[in-house]
């Protein structure tokens, strides 16, 4: 056995119902059985650069360098077995339950162990024949609509010798790209597109491995000053990093009509930066250009991808100069790398993950104490913590929400993340909308692109009952932004702007959306269920405040109309009653 672990994605696919099978026709089954899994080692597998590691038993292992091959080979084998089950009867069926886990495990020349391997086994045991689940590490690499359908299925304590609840999400073959349900409006759609892919390395030391995202980030922040293009944002791009589909069909699921991408290299100590501009329609390369760079010079205000890159590529799209970005980078990679798993944790809203999302950032505080974006974050920690319910001190949240927020601002006061959630602290623990409103605006002035600060203004107008500018706000956001990793919270505040406007199938289709992307995000289901209401479809609406309670016990109608920025408008009443009518009851 390896004394050092390997890493991968591991695919574990069971038979179900295999001692039935088995009692019921004991040659058959296993003439089948050995088949099916020759042809699932030969094909699927095969196909998408897999290996099967065994399939002893009732039980195919294999590994996978990442999560897209993994969840492709599983829509494979589940076609492969309704092949097999054509013309027999329903009893007769061969059916797998397949779990997928990104994780470290040790091999040897016959097997792979470790606990990553028992978990994987155990998650197969929760899905149901012809399903596949994964964990949240194996769907942190996909992109919706590109890989696989995806739903959130909740915590599990269903995995044997686990104390924890495991997050289970379950899969099914890519539907149509989810961008396409909201248009953008009609001043954005007259602007061209760009979506940046994040560089693939192929340096040999891994420290570099980030540089791509950096690189990236540098590349759209100098863009997105320049009002006259929409410029996808960094974290829906950042999910088609290293695929290996053409730019115009990334462009495509992006609904980008320009699409930068590259990959870089080691050569003599520096880095050799390769971009090319495909223009997706016609899948033409419009531009190309070779860059040598220190790492140092990503972190220089000279530093050429935020100057010589965004100019050459804005020529080719429009007539005008970019002006250069004043928002300055994390002063290391590993500092980036560290930025981007918080945001990642703290957006599982699971316990665990959330608190460990705190830990990260204030770490990165003490190791850039001078930087923006880890206070923004921060403050965006303690409001997701109000909103859900899980706050012991309320009034505590707010005045640290404040504090990061204000802090934020005093080392970047063009940073428009930091004001975006500025107005996110002003409007959701402080209620002050008017203040809140000046802070959305102010940067939308600083990033006209800006995905995040689109979607609060829209759910602030949401709240004030306004509710054709909350709709034309939010799906803006959408079209901004269409795989951002976040999209579960872009359509529940999509629904509560369709809720304002009085469109209720449409706040329960985007409130339904969210919830099966993430189950966990309470303030959706109060949406849903007030649309509900409104809707006349009142059993649903008790359905939907029952499960609210189960996961917030001390939700109530008093508390709602308490701390719900709605409180001093027509629509807090009209919702609160909406509540109040599905069950909700009016004191905890």
């Amino acid at each position: 056995m390896h004394e050092s672990p390997a890493a991968g994605v591991i695919f574990l696919a069971d038979l179900a119902e295999s001692v039935r099978l088995m009692k019921e026709n004991e040659r058959e089954t296993i003439e089948r059985w050995l088949a099916l899994c020759e042809a699932v080692r030969s094909g699927p597998v095969a196909r998408h650069g897999g290996r099967v590691v065994n399939h002893t038993g009732d039980r195919i292992l294999a590994v996978f360098a990442g999560a897209p091959a993994a969840v492709a080979a599983a829509h494979a084998v589940h076609a492969l077995a309704e092949s097999d089950n054509a013309g027999r009867p329903p009893q007769r069926a061969m059916r797998l339950r397949i779990g997928v886990h990104s994780g470290e495990f040790a091999e040897d020349a016959a097997d792979i162990y470790g606990q990553a391997v028992n978990l994987t086994a155990r998650l197969a045991d929760t899905a149901a024949p012809g399903e596949t689940v994964l964990t949240p590490e194996a769907r942190e690499g996909l992109v919706e609509a590109l890989d696989a359908d995806i739903e959130d299925l909740g915590e599990h304590y269903a995995p044997k010798q686990y104390d924890e609840p495991l997050r289970v999400y379950r899969v099914g073959p890519p539907g149509a790209p989810a961008g396409q349900a909201v248009p953008a409006r009609a001043p954005a759609e007259l602007r061209p597109s760009i979506a940046v892919i994040p560089p693939v390395s192929h340096a040999p030391d891994p420290a570099h491995g980030v540089f791509g995202e950096a690189a990236a980030d540098e590349i759209i922040r100098a863009l997105s000053r320049m009002p006259e293009l929409n410029v996808i944002s960094r974290l829906s791009t950042t999910a088609l990093r290293g695929r290996a589909e053409a730019p115009a069909a990334l462009g495509s699921v992006l609904r980008a009509q320009y699409v930068l991408s590259g990959n870089y290299y080691e050569s003599g100590g520096r880095l050799l930066l390769f971009l090319e501009l495909t223009e997706t329609r016609s899948a033409s390369v419009l531009w190309t250009e070779r860059l040598p760079l220190d790492i140092a010079a990503l972190f220089r205000a000279d530093n050429p991808l935020a100057t010589h890159i965004p100019g050459r590529v804005a020529a080719r799209i429009v007539d005008r100069e970019l002006e250069r970005s004043l928002a300055q980078p994390l002063p290391t990679l590993e500092s980036y790398a560290l930025l981007i798993s918080a945001i990642g944790l703290m957006h599982r809203l699971g316990a665990d993950s959330f608190n460990r999302s705190r830990e990260r950032l204030e770490t990165l505080i003490e190791r850039a104490p001078r930087q923006a974006l880890p206070y923004a974050w921060l403050a965006k920690w303690h409001v997701l913590r109000s909103v859900q319910g899980w706050s012991t001190d309320r009034d505590e949240d707010a005045r640290q929400a404040l504090a990061y927020s204000r802090r934020a601002l005093e080392f970047d006061s063009e940073c428009s993340m930091a004001l975006a959630i500025d107005g996110m602290v002003h409007t959701n623990l402080l209620r002050r909308l008017d203040e809140a409103e000046e802070s959305y605006s102010r940067a939308l002035e600083v990033n006209p692109n800006d995905s995040l600060a689109l979607l609060l203004k829209g759910t602030l107008y949401a709240f004030q009952g306004r509710g054709e500018l909350a709709v034309e706000h939010t799906e803006t956001a959408i079209a901004l932004s269409p795989l951002d990793p976040l999209r579960y919270f872009y359509d529940s505040l999509a629904a509560t702007a369709a809720l304002s406007a009085g469109r209720y199938p449409r706040a329960i289709e985007l409130a339904r959306r969210s919830l099966k992307a993430n189950r966990t995000h309470h303030s959706t289901l109060r949406a849903m269920a007030i649309a509900q209401v409104l809707n006349g479809d009142l059993p649903d609406a008790r359905r939907t405040v029952e499960e609210l309670r189960r996961r917030e016990p001390r939700a109530s109608v008093a508390d709602y109309r308490a701390n719900h920025p709605t409180a001093r408008y027509e629509t807090g009443r009209i919702w609160s009653d909406a509540l109040r009518r599905a069950g909700l009851p009016e004191h905890t």
